[in-house]
């Protein structure tokens, strides 16, 4: 008897019920023809592909249904590893990077762009690779799936995965810091507009959606656009407050006071600045505390604790 991989009747369902055709769907990574066999149940994608797929859909990929050798589930224990460190700040990643290059076979196309990608933030951060030579990387990990990817160019009408939209905000942190500061917030917003959209459903909007905001904020203030600022900063708040991300709620609390005392309403902007001070004590990063209470004593003349 045929097997039929069910998989691929969920990838079916869920593509046309959001009204995306398989050209659409495959963009520049994978034949039209692999996807029908995939959407009628005659080939099982690997685990990689399944997350590519569905992530374009704006899905969490299901990947409790695709089997996986010794050495794909082994390099996707890796990935969990590699991205919950990093979004802990904690960029010591050197041998699980190793060990995920150097697992099984060679590389494919999407083990190669999570790899980059992830090498690229890494030695960024740790080995002194320089901006520049980060952000050629993230661009070319970009470009194994995203072929015609290029700085300045048009998204809209792209579906994007999972790891495109990390490497993408990536690349608008890594071009604001050399300095472009208008090519990173327009990419940035593109990036908010892409995650708020309700066609978007995958867990990935409640990681990143947060700390998009934050970055936003803090750009637009930087710029002398404090109504934007104040704005982004009370968005924050009210999506932290509906999905739970207390890790960015006193960042996005902060930011609030901050542009109110920027707009001359100190006594609001000291009421949410301490606010957020208690709350970072309560979630032990009083080094929060320490970073920006001198800053904000002398620009508005609180007198905040500053060790």
């Amino acid at each position: 008897m045929k097997q039929i991989y069910p998989i691929g009747k969920m990838l079916h369902e869920y593509r046309t019920r959001k009204g995306i055709s398989q050209e659409q769907l495959c963009g520049t990574l994978i034949a039209v023809s692999t996807l029908s066999r995939i959407e009628r149940g005659e080939r099982m994608p690997d685990r990689k592909t399944a997350e590519y797929l569905f992530t374009r859909l704006g899905l969490d990929a299901p990947v409790g249904l695709v089997p996986m050798t010794d050495a794909e589930y082994e390099r996707f224990c890796l990935e969990v590893q590699i991205r919950r460190k990093m979004g802990e700040s904690d960029y010591d990643v050197k041998e699980l990077l190793e060990c995920y290059r150097s697992n099984g076979d060679k590389l494919k196309p999407l083990d190669e762009q999570f790899y980059l990608l992830y090498y690229a933030i890494y030695a960024n951060k740790k080995e002194n690779l320089s901006h520049e030579k980060a952000l050629e990387l993230m661009e070319k990990a970009l470009r194994l799936s995203l072929k015609d990817y290029a700085p300045n160019m048009d998204l809209k009408e792209h579906l994007l995965s999972e790891t495109e939209i990390i490497a993408l905000n990536n690349v608008a942190k890594v071009t604001y810091v050399i300095g472009e500061h208008e090519k990173a917030m327009t990419l940035m917003i593109f990036l908010k507009d892409y995650l708020k959209n309700p066609f978007f459903e995958s867990e990935i909007k409640t990681s990143l959606y947060s700390m998009i905001v934050f970055n936003l904020t803090n750009w637009v203030g930087f710029a002398g656009r404090t109504d934007e600022a104040l704005a982004l900063a009370e968005e924050g708040i009210a999506f932290d407050s509906t999905h739970g991300r207390l890790n960015y709620f006193p960042l996005h609390i902060f930011n609030k006071g901050f542009a109110l005392a920027m707009m001359g309403r100190k006594e609001e902007g000291r009421e949410f600045i301490d606010l957020a001070y208690r709350n970072f004590e309560v979630m032990g990063r009083h080094d929060m505390v320490v970073q920006t209470a001198a800053e904000v004593n002398r620009l508005f003349g609180f007198n905040f604790k500053e060790t």
